[in-house]
């Protein structure tokens, strides 16, 4: 955790709602990271990609437009 802080390159956090690791653990590392943005896929466990792949690949999509604008 507190490597995270050093992070200063965009970063994406994203977990799936049921997923083991969880949203709750996922967000403090979100939060421990500085500028990183987070996704929960909704109905989604540890594979959201699977589970959700448009909303997951759309996350994706719009975190990689964001970075490009800046």
């Amino acid at each position: 955790m507190p490597q995270l802080a050093k992070l200063h390159v965009p970063t994406l956090f994203i977990c799936g709602q049921y997923d083991e690791a969880l949203p709750a653990t996922t967000a403090s590392y979100q939060r421990a990271t500085p500028g990183s943005s987070m996704v929960i896929v909704a109905d989604a466990a540890h594979l959201a990609m699977e589970d959700q792949p448009k909303v997951y690949v759309d996350a994706v999509r719009g975190f990689l437009h964001d970075i490009e604008r800046k």
